[in-house]
C-alpha cells in the first residue's frame, strides 16, 4: 500500500510537471502572437505604388531600387531608360501585395546616361510625416470629394540627386531630398544581356531619349546643376483672384517647378488664403463660374524666364517678406491680367501664354 501511495505521488509531480510545461508554452504562443499582431498594426499597412522618374533629355536607368520597412521591400521599376520628366510618374508594379507598409528607407541604385556614371545611396525615410500624410484628406475637384495620397515617385537628376515626392495624382509633396554617391560598376551589372561597349550602350540611349540641341548644348556647355536646386527653392506667397465681373471661383490647380502640385478648392481658398511656402509655378488651372452659372476655364503657362526674374527680383533684390500672385480676370470672362505683387512692388507678366474657354453644360 505504501509503495502505492509513492507510485501515485510520483505519477502526479509528473503530470503537473508536463501541465505546467503545456501552460507555459501555450501562455509564450499566446504572448508571441500578440507581440505579431502589434507589429502588424505598427505597420499600418495602406494601399500604395511606387514609381520613377528623370527630368525629360536626362535619362537614366536604375540598376535596382527599392522602399523598405524592416526586411519587407516594395520594389521600384526599373531596367529600360527613365525619361518622363521631372516628378511625372512613371510604371509601377501591379504584382505583390495591394497593402504595403509605409516605408522608413529607400535603397536605389542608378546609371547616370548624360553624365556617364553610376550612383548609389541608402536613405532613412521621415516615417512620422509619412504616416500623417497618407492618413490626410486631400481637396479633389472630382465628384469624390475627397482623396488620399496613394504613391510615392522618387526622381533621379544629375549629380546624384534624388527627390522623392508622395502624391494621389492631383497633388504631389515633396518628402524628402538627398545625394547619392558615385560608385564605379561595370556594364555587366548595367546591361546584363545586351550590349557590352558602355561608348555604344550610351550613345544609343542618348540618340533616342534626347533631343538633339539639347544635346549639343550639354557637350558644349556642360550640364547646368543648378537649376534643380533652383525649381526647389520656396518663397512665402498666395494666389489671389480678381474678377472685375461677378465671377466666383470653383477651383486653382498648381504645377510647380520643383513638380509639387496643389488643389485649392473654392471652400478652401475662402477659408485658408494664407501665405504658403511653395515653389514658383509652371503651370495652373483656373476654374469659375458667373452670375447666370456658366462655367469657364483657364490654363496658364508661365514663362521661365520672366517669372523666375520677377520673383528674385521681388524676394531677392527688393527683400519682400511675402507677395501675391494676382490673376485679373475681366468682366467677358475672356482675359487674364498676371502681376506679382507686395505692399511696395508691383510685377507684370506678360510673356506667359494663357487659354481661356467656357465649359459646356
Amino acid at each position: 500500500m505504501g509503495k502505492e501511495k509513492e507510485k501515485y505521488s510520483m505519477v502526479r509531480k509528473i503530470t503537473n510537471k508536463i501541465l505546467l510545461i503545456a501552460l507555459f508554452s501555450l501562455l509564450t504562443t499566446t504572448f508571441s502572437c500578440q507581440n505579431v499582431q502589434v507589429k502588424d498594426k505598427k505597420m499600418n499597412k495602406i494601399e500604395w505604388s511606387a514609381t520613377r522618374c528623370a527630368p525629360k533629355n536626362y535619362p537614366v536607368e536604375i540598376l535596382h531600387g527599392y522602399f523598405a520597412f524592416r526586411e519587407e521591400k516594395i520594389y521600384i521599376p526599373s531596367r529600360g531608360s527613365a525619361n518622363n520628366g521631372w516628378g511625372n510618374s512613371g510604371p509601377t508594379h501591379i504584382i505583390g501585395d495591394v497593402l504595403k507598409p509605409i516605408p522608413e528607407r529607400l535603397v536605389i541604385q542608378w546609371f547616370s546616361f548624360v553624365e556617364d556614371k553610376f550612383y548609389q545611396g541608402d536613405f532613412s525615410l521621415p516615417l512620422e510625416t509619412l504616416t500623417k500624410l497618407f492618413n490626410s484628406d486631400l481637396d479633389t475637384y472630382l465628384s469624390t470629394g475627397k482623396s488620399k495620397y496613394n504613391e510615392l515617385n522618387i526622381g533621379l537628376a544629375p549629380g546624384g540627386l534624388v527627390v522623392v515626392w508622395i502624391s494621389d495624382g492631383g497633388t504631389q509633396t515633396e518628402i524628402g531630398k538627398y545625394h547619392a554617391n558615385e560608385v564605379q560598376l561595370t556594364m555587366k551589372e548595367l546591361n546584363p544581356n545586351g550590349i557590352q561597349d558602355r561608348e555604344a550602350y550610351i550613345n544609343l540611349v542618348l540618340k533616342e531619349d534626347v533631343e538633339s540641341n539639347i544635346l549639343k548644348e550639354i557637350r558644349e556647355n556642360g550640364i547646368d546643376y543648378v537649376k534643380w536646386k533652383d525649381y526647389r527653392k520656396k518663397y512665402q506667397w498666395r494666389p489671389l483672384i480678381k474678377f472685375e465681373g461677378n465671377g466666383k471661383l470653383d477651383y486653382l490647380g498648381f504645377h510647380s517647378y520643383s513638380a509639387e502640385r496643389e488643389i485649392v478648392l473654392a471652400e478652401s481658398y475662402k477659408k485658408d488664403n494664407n501665405y504658403k511656402n511653395r515653389a514658383i509655378l509652371k503651370k495652373m488651372s483656373i476654374n469659375w463660374h458667373d452670375e447666370n452659372d456658366n462655367s469657364f476655364g483657364a490654363q496658364l503657362y508661365f514663362n521661365k524666364k520672366e517669372i523666375f526674374d520677377a520673383y528674385n527680383k521681388l524676394f531677392n533684390e527688393k527683400q519682400a517678406e511675402h507677395a501675391e500672385l494676382v490673376f485679373k480676370i475681366d468682366k467677358y470672362n475672356s482675359h487674364i491680367q498676371i502681376f506679382l505683387k507686395n505692399e511696395q512692388d508691383f510685377i507684370e507678366l506678360k510673356k506667359m501664354k494663357v487659354e481661356t474657354y467656357k465649359i459646356s453644360k
